[in-house]
């Protein structure tokens, strides 16, 4: 029996192909060592998801889950030092494009809230944030 997490779920409806696109286009892995930007954002993503508060909890959070890296598509926790010196040094654009490119693919998979998400005019968040 597999086990896949809630957090994993919420990923596998992200298009990660449209995600690597940009990578490229932008080259945020280009002098990447260690840690790639998947595994970049889907570690911020815990952060948000989960309330993390820092970074020690970002790195045992996603530790608690490491039976089950394989199905967010990342082959290693980030320790804290590694997450906290890629937030600092790691471009931002290759995330905000990827923002912008989601709205438009999540209305394209769920017809049945097509025209209920067309006519937003307001700002859309994915992910509540942190107050």
């Amino acid at each position: 029996m597999i086990k896949v997490s809630l957090f994993s779920r919420i990923l596998a409806h992200l298009p990660r192909e449209k995600f690597d696109t940009l990578v490229k286009q932008h080259q945020s892995d280009k002098y990447s060592k260690g840690i790639k930007s998947w595994t970049h954002l889907v570690s911020m993503l815990f952060c948000q998801i989960a309330g993390a508060g820092s970074v020690r909890d970002i790195s045992h959070g996603l530790r608690s889950i490491t039976g089950n890296m394989h199905h967010p598509g990342i082959s290693g926790v980030p320790c804290k030092s590694s997450l906290s010196n890629i937030n600092q040094h790691r471009g931002y654009e290759v995330f905000k494009d990827y923002y912008y490119v989601l709205p438009d693919h999540l209305i394209s998979r769920h017809s049945f809230a097509r025209n209920s998400l067309k006519r937003l005019k307001r700002k859309i968040y994915l992910i509540k944030p942190n107050e």
